[in-house]
């Protein structure tokens, strides 16, 4: 099978991903153990990865491989030892902040670089793929919940890797390159569902791609690349493997609880039925009509402190100023000029799919561009709808991180979006996509204070709550 030529990897970009990856490790790592308590939904995964190193009985509503990696990094933690840290006992030990949230910092600092290879594998444009992981730094919301032992981080690493070996698979030159990438591809995916079952997107898009290059090949409209697996490699590497490391990562829980397979999926489902779909049952619930547009974020952490009033300088006794409150919050929220210039990225690659798809149906030898545009466009709204659309049909409590697989096809869908308008031959056009970049990062920082947990005013914090529904 001829296979279209990889272009080289420019030096600039890989230069440019290793300053890409020291920034985002910087930005995940520092003040990692700020807040010496457990926060949001640690409360129940720090606690169960802790149960899972001691042999205790765990019930959690997700399958366990994300509370295995935040077990992994407690044990590593009390290997360490603590000496001279503030640590404390709410996670079932005595243990410093870090030690129950550095894993998934870990995994959080590669997202960024992540989707710019992916982006890179889709256009081989160097430009546009750092655009895309600048981006993915630059979001917010993959920053706060990956300095926390929370497991949405896990999920979409491993699905991005998985897409990312993919890609690598079907440009692979040999035989046995492309199928070891294929298998550790439909691994990463696995562990992707045995994060959270909402991992499914991830393979549902693999699925999906593979049999609508299987339909257009018939048709004689598909790239190589897209066509390239046969349906024994579709089903041993990405429904064989990953059914089977999913059933081989629930064996630690099974030997704990003496329950069987089916049972732990039958108490899983009946809670999630059981949920109700109002902020009765959580206040920061949020319909998935309003992710996109970021209209509900979720408090994480909330502290005020009064200032210390200062002593009079004057001889005579005076009553103080009441002096203001501090306040350290960390607001799970994506940037919104982001959020809202990902919107119009997505309608403007569905209105670039829409018109290259028709000019492709009237072509009668349609040129090599043409058919990669097409199928790389299509690619990225897939991924972005197949996680966002499924939630329409759940009725319970949602929240805004459910979002995350989407907005990191948003994010492409963006990278692609400014790397045109920076290419326009017209100066009012490549001016508009500097000005996007520079907004967005002057928007990152302006909310970095919420996003790092660092004291600011009272009026500061209300500063950045742009919208009631924020607060």
């Amino acid at each position: 099978m001829i296979r279209p030529p990889t272009p080289p990897t420019p030096r600039v970009f890989l230069w440019g991903l290793l300053v890409l990856q020291a920034l985002s490790f910087a930005l995940h790592f520092y003040g990692l153990s700020r807040f010496n308590t457990l926060v949001f939904d640690e409360t129940a995964y720090a606690r169960f990865g802790h149960n899972y190193l001691n042999g205790l009985t765990v019930f959690d509503v997700h399958p366990p491989l994300g509370k295995l990696l935040v077990g992994a990094g407690m044990w590593f933690g009390d290997l360490m030892g603590y000496a001279g840290e503030p640590t404390n006992l709410l996670s079932g030990a005595e243990r410093a902040p870090w030690a129950y949230r550095w894993v998934a910092a870990l995994f959080g600092s590669t997202l960024a670089v992540l989707l710019a290879g992916i982006t890179w594998e889709l256009f081989h444009r160097w430009r546009m793929a750092l655009l895309s992981g600048v981006l993915a730094l630059l979001c917010g919301i993959f920053l706060v919940e990956a300095r926390y032992a929370l497991i949405n981080v896990f999920m979409v690493t491993f699905g991005l890797f998985g897409h990312w070996l993919w890609l690598r698979g079907l440009s692979a030159r040999t035989a046995t390159r492309r199928h070891l990438l294929w298998l550790f591809s439909g691994l990463s995916l696995g562990c992707c569902v045995s994060v959270k079952w909402s991992g499914l997107s991830f393979l549902g898009v693999v699925w999906a791609i593979t049999l609508l290059g299987w339909l257009g090949q018939s048709r004689a409209t598909t790239p190589t690349r897209f066509s390239g697996m046969r349906w024994l490699a579709l089903l041993l590497y990405f429904v064989v493997a990953p059914t089977l490391l999913y059933v081989a990562q629930w064996t630690p829980h099974l030997l704990v609880s003496g329950k069987t397979l089916s049972q732990e999926h039958s108490e899983m489902l009946r809670y999630h039925q059981s949920v109700k779909d109002d902020k009765s049952e959580h206040p920061y619930c949020s319909r998935w009509t309003t992710w996109p547009f970021m209209l509900r974020p979720i408090s994480l952490v909330y502290e005020t402190q009064a200032a210390p009033v200062g002593a009079s300088t004057s001889g005579a006794a005076q009553a103080p100023d009441p002096a203001p409150a501090t306040v350290r919050a960390v607001h799970e929220i994506i940037n919104p000029l982001l959020a809202w210039c990902a919107c119009i990225a997505v309608l403007w690659v569905t209105a670039a799919f829409a018109f290259k798809w028709e000019r492709l149906a009237l072509s009668d030898r349609p040129e090599p561009e043409q058919l990669r545009d097409v199928w790389t466009l299509g690619y990225v709204l897939l991924g972005f709808l197949s996680a966002w659309l499924p939630w329409a049909m759940v009725g319970r409590c949602q929240f805004l991180y459910l979002y995350m697989p989407s907005l990191a096809f948003a994010l492409i869908a963006s990278a692609w979006t400014v790397d045109y308008l920076l290419a326009h031959p017209l100066r009012a056009m490549r001016w508009t996509g500097y000005c996007v970049v520079l907004g967005v990062a002057g928007s990152f920082l302006f909310f970095l204070p919420i996003y790092l947990g660092w004291p600011i005013s009272q009026a500061a914090f209300y500063a950045r709550m742009w919208l009631v529904s924020w607060i």
